[in-house]
């Protein structure tokens, strides 16, 4: 019984060591850069009809990736950019406290133009924390980069299909 356990740990060990990482690479050919970016990390896309994905993606295969359950082909996509949490929930928090922060303090003065400044810093507080703005940089399509999946296995074509005999 002990070595059949210690054969399958050291079977699911080799196995590990030895599998790829599936990952998007984002290649800029005119500039030589790559960007890569590993699977199951946060990540918004803008397609080319305009619609907006943010959240966790998966490689599905060589031209398709899924965010949050969407798939998506890579020719589609038009803008990647990574979306981490903590900027998201960093971003978020400041915003809106700053802003509740100005409106309490330039109602403690009770002087009508700052609370009118007040009002105002709490407004776009509350603005930034609805719809934050994402600082990571973009990878767009017309700015020549390029998406593609790494880490999959080779699929090779076969040689010739063989005629069906009825």
């Amino acid at each position: 019984m002990k070595t059949q356990v210690l054969v399958i740990f050291f079977f699911l060990l080799y196995q590990n060591s030895l599998s790829q990482e599936k990952k998007l690479s984002i290649v800029n050919f005119a500039s030589a850069k790559e960007i890569t970016i590993k699977e199951n990390r946060r990540i918004k896309v803008i397609t080319k009809m305009g619609e907006k994905f943010v959240g966790r993606f998966i490689v599905l295969d060589q031209n398709s990736i899924a965010v949050d359950g969407t798939i998506l082909d890579l020719n589609e996509i038009e803008i990647i950019r990574r979306h981490p949490l903590l900027h998201t929930i960093m971003i978020k928090v400041n915003f809106l406290h700053i802003g509740t922060l100005a409106f309490l303090i330039s109602l403690a003065t009770v002087s009508v133009p700052f609370v009118l400044v007040g009002a105002a810093i709490l407004a776009g507080g509350i603005y930034g924390a609805v719809k934050s703005p994402n600082i990571s940089k973009g990878y767009k399509t017309a700015k020549k980069w390029t998406f593609e999946i790494k880490g999959l296995p080779e699929v090779k074509p076969s040689m010739g299909i063989a005629p069906i005999m009825q």
